[in-house]
């Protein structure tokens, strides 16, 4: 018989009682790795395209992917979410 609790997963078998916490939620490593956030909360990435084919590039947008971007705010709670678990 196991009755659930909303904090904690309690077993009772026939003599003994034993208390068990619920899984946590792991750090999806692919954000982690992809993804920071500042200490005012804001997630920051870095810009795209800056591995290879630069040579194409005008001087201007080349130099605009120098700087990590903030990201928009729909996509925050989720990738907080993923990050901070």
């Amino acid at each position: 018989m196991q009755l659930f609790v909303s904090i904690r997963c309690i077993r009772i078998h026939s003599h003994d009682i034993s208390i068990i916490s619920m899984p946590k939620l792991k750090t999806d490593k692919t954000f982690a790795k992809r993804f920071t956030v500042t200490r005012t909360g804001k997630v920051i990435r870095r810009a795209p395209s800056q591995a290879h084919f630069k040579a194409r590039a005008t001087g201007e947008k080349s130099m605009g992917k120098r700087r990590d971007q903030v990201m928009r705010p729909g996509l925050t709670k989720t990738i907080k979410r993923l990050i901070s678990a």
